[in-house]
C-alpha cells in the first residue's frame, strides 16, 4: 500500500528522476556481528565503511545515495559525498520500506539495491549500472529490445549470492507493491514475490557483485585476494 507519512524519514534527496541506487548499510554498532570472534568492534566497523566505499565508488555518483537507519553513517556518507536517506526503522526491510515508499512520492519508476558488503568490489570493477537497460551491445538485456521505460516499469532483476541464498543487487520497479525479503533465502523469496506480481526476471550470475562477506571463511577469502 502507497504511504503518505514520511515523518520517520530525512532524505537528502529531493528531486524527481527515474531510477536511483540505493546502498543500504546497517548500524555500525552491530556490524558484521557473525564476525566478531575474529574481529573487534574497530576493525569490524573500519572493514564495513571500506567495503561501502568502494561499492558507492562503482556506482554512477550522480545516481546513488546511501540508505541507513543510524545518524552516524548519515554523517560519514555526508562526508564522503554520497547523499543519504536516513529512516526510523529496526530492520532492513523496514528501512527500506521507507526509503522506496518516499522516492516513489518523489516521482522514482525504479530503485536498484546494492549491498555494501561486496569485498572484492574495486573501482575497476563493471558497475552493474547495465541492469538499468541502457540496450548497449554490452548489456545482456540488449537482445530483447525493450525499451528503458518498459523495463523500469515491468522488469526486476536479481543477482544472487555465490550459495544462490541471499540477493546482492535486487532491481524492481517501484509501483507494483514488490516486498522485500532480506534475511535467509532472500533471492528465492525475491524470486517468488516477482512471479506473484507478474514481472519478468533477469538473474544475473558470475559478477564480482555476487560475493558478499558475512562469515568468517569470506572474510579469510577476502584476506587472500587482498593480499594477492
Amino acid at each position: 500500500m502507497f504511504r503518505q507519512d514520511f515523518s520517520n524519514v530525512q532524505s537528502d534527496i529531493k528531486t524527481e528522476a527515474d531510477h536511483l541506487f540505493l546502498v543500504p548499510v546497517k548500524s555500525l554498532k552491530t556490524a558484521k556481528s557473525r564476525l566478531a570472534e575474529e574481529l573487534d568492534d574497530q576493525s569490524r566497523r573500519n572493514l564495513v565503511l571500506e567495503m561501502a566505499t568502494e561499492v558507492l565508488k562503482c556506482l554512477p555518483k550522480e545516481q546513488v545515495a546511501l540508505v541507513c537507519n543510524d545518524v552516524e553513517l548519515r554523517d560519514w556518507s555526508r562526508d564522503q559525498g554520497y547523499p543519504a536517506i536516513l529512516v526510523d526503522a529496526n530492520n532492513l526491510n523496514s528501512t527500506l520500506y521507507g526509503a522506496s515508499y518516499f522516492l516513489e512520492n518523489l516521482g522514482y519508476l525504479s530503485l536498484t539495491v546494492v549491498h555494501a558488503d561486496l569485498p572484492i568490489i574495486t573501482q575497476d570493477a563493471q558497475s552493474p549500472d547495465w541492469l538499468v537497460c541502457e540496450l548497449d551491445p554490452g548489456n545482456p538485456l540488449s537482445r530483447e529490445k525493450i525499451s528503458r521505460a518498459d523495463f523500469l516499469n515491468d522488469y526486476v532483476c536479481l543477482v544472487p549470492d555465490r550459495f544462490e541464498d541471499g540477493t546482492t543487487v535486487l532491481q524492481f520497479p517501484l509501483n507494483r507493491g514488490f516486498k522485500f525479503h532480506y534475511g535467509p533465502r532472500s533471492f528465492s523469496k525475491h524470486l517468488a514475490e516477482a512471479k506473484s506480481l507478474k514481472l519478468e526476471t533477469f538473474v544475473v550470475r558470475g559478477t564480482p557483485w555476487s560475493s558478499d562477506l558475512d562469515l568468517p571463511k569470506d572474510l579469510d577469502e577476502f584476506e587472500m585476494r587482498k593480499h594477492s
